[in-house]
């Protein structure tokens, strides 16, 4: 995922509660990858593109669920 800044915080993503059905819509900018699993659990990932100088994470996540692993880095 590609991080935002709000207030000098980084930010991984936007989550908004819809009022009546209480359904949760995450918004995040992902960053097209390449992955190989080499062993159990255990995958490679690299980009298709290089990254342009940013802040990103990478992110292990569950769908529907407001809960993630944050691996924060950044590119000069």
């Amino acid at each position: 995922m590609r991080l935002s800044t709000n207030k000098g915080n980084r930010v991984v993503e936007k989550i908004d509660v819809i009022p009546v059905s209480k359904e949760i819509m995450e918004t995040r900018e992902e960053v097209e990858i390449f992955r190989r699993q080499v062993g159990d659990q255990l995958y490679k990932i690299w980009p298709m593109q290089p990254l342009p100088p940013g802040e990103y994470a990478v992110i292990e996540y569950t769908e529907g669920k407001v809960n993630a692993q944050i691996f924060d880095f950044s590119v000069k």
